[in-house]
Protein backbone atom coordinates (compact mmCIF):
# COMPACT_ATOMS: atom_id res chain seq x y z
CA UNK A 1 0.00 0.00 0.00
CA UNK A 2 2.70 2.42 1.01
CA UNK A 3 4.45 2.12 -2.36
CA UNK A 4 1.28 2.61 -4.41
CA UNK A 5 1.28 -0.87 -5.91
CA UNK A 6 -1.90 -2.82 -6.54
CA UNK A 7 -1.99 -6.06 -4.63
CA UNK A 8 -4.02 -9.20 -4.10
CA UNK A 9 -4.68 -10.53 -0.62
CA UNK A 10 -7.12 -12.79 1.19
CA UNK A 11 -10.52 -11.61 2.32
CA UNK A 12 -10.03 -12.49 5.96
CA UNK A 13 -7.94 -11.08 8.77
CA UNK A 14 -7.14 -7.69 10.22
CA UNK A 15 -6.23 -6.17 6.85
CA UNK A 16 -9.96 -5.89 6.12
CA UNK A 17 -10.04 -2.86 8.43
CA UNK A 18 -8.22 -0.93 5.69
CA UNK A 19 -8.88 -2.84 2.46
CA UNK A 20 -11.91 -2.72 0.18
CA UNK A 21 -12.18 -5.11 -2.74
CA UNK A 22 -11.77 -3.35 -6.05
CA UNK A 23 -10.87 -0.02 -4.47
CA UNK A 24 -7.48 -0.40 -2.80
CA UNK A 25 -6.87 -4.14 -3.24
CA UNK A 26 -8.27 -7.24 -4.85
CA UNK A 27 -9.53 -9.65 -2.20
CA UNK A 28 -9.84 -13.39 -2.76
CA UNK A 29 -10.95 -16.38 -0.72
CA UNK A 30 -7.87 -17.93 0.89
CA UNK A 31 -8.54 -21.40 -0.46
CA UNK A 32 -9.68 -20.50 -3.96
CA UNK A 33 -6.76 -20.67 -6.36
CA UNK A 34 -9.02 -19.73 -9.28
CA UNK A 35 -9.93 -16.40 -7.68
CA UNK A 36 -6.26 -15.75 -7.01
CA UNK A 37 -5.30 -16.50 -10.60
CA UNK A 38 -8.15 -14.35 -11.92
CA UNK A 39 -7.21 -11.41 -9.69
CA UNK A 40 -3.57 -11.57 -10.78
CA UNK A 41 -4.66 -11.80 -14.41
CA UNK A 42 -6.90 -8.74 -13.99
CA UNK A 43 -3.99 -6.69 -12.69
CA UNK A 44 -1.65 -7.87 -15.44
CA UNK A 45 -4.12 -7.16 -18.23
CA UNK A 46 -5.77 -3.97 -16.97
CA UNK A 47 -3.34 -1.08 -16.53
CA UNK A 48 -6.12 1.34 -15.56
CA UNK A 49 -7.35 -0.96 -12.77
CA UNK A 50 -3.78 -1.58 -11.59
CA UNK A 51 -3.06 2.15 -11.39
CA UNK A 52 -6.42 2.97 -9.76
CA UNK A 53 -5.99 0.36 -7.04
CA UNK A 54 -2.35 1.29 -6.45
CA UNK A 55 -3.08 5.00 -6.16
CA UNK A 56 -6.02 4.45 -3.81
CA UNK A 57 -3.99 2.01 -1.71
CA UNK A 58 -1.25 4.61 -1.27
CA UNK A 59 -3.78 7.32 -0.37
CA UNK A 60 -5.46 5.03 2.16
CA UNK A 61 -2.10 4.05 3.64
CA UNK A 62 -1.14 7.68 4.10
CA UNK A 63 -4.52 8.48 5.66
CA UNK A 64 -4.79 5.50 8.02
CA UNK A 65 -1.33 4.02 8.52
CA UNK A 66 1.27 6.64 7.58
CA UNK A 67 3.58 8.32 10.05
CA UNK A 68 1.47 11.47 10.43
CA UNK A 69 -1.67 9.45 11.08
CA UNK A 70 0.10 7.14 13.53
CA UNK A 71 1.64 10.11 15.35
CA UNK A 72 -1.74 11.81 15.66
CA UNK A 73 -3.36 8.64 16.99
CA UNK A 74 -0.60 8.03 19.55
CA UNK A 75 -0.64 11.67 20.66
CA UNK A 76 -4.40 11.53 21.15
CA UNK A 77 -4.07 8.30 23.12
CA UNK A 78 -1.35 9.78 25.31
CA UNK A 79 -3.42 12.89 26.03
CA UNK A 80 -6.46 10.78 26.86
CA UNK A 81 -4.45 8.94 29.51
CA UNK A 82 -2.95 11.98 31.22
Amino acid sequence: MMLGKAHVTTNNGAQLEYLTNGENALLVDPENQFQLADAIKQLIENLELRNKIGTQAQNDYDHHLGYDSFYAQMTALYHSLF
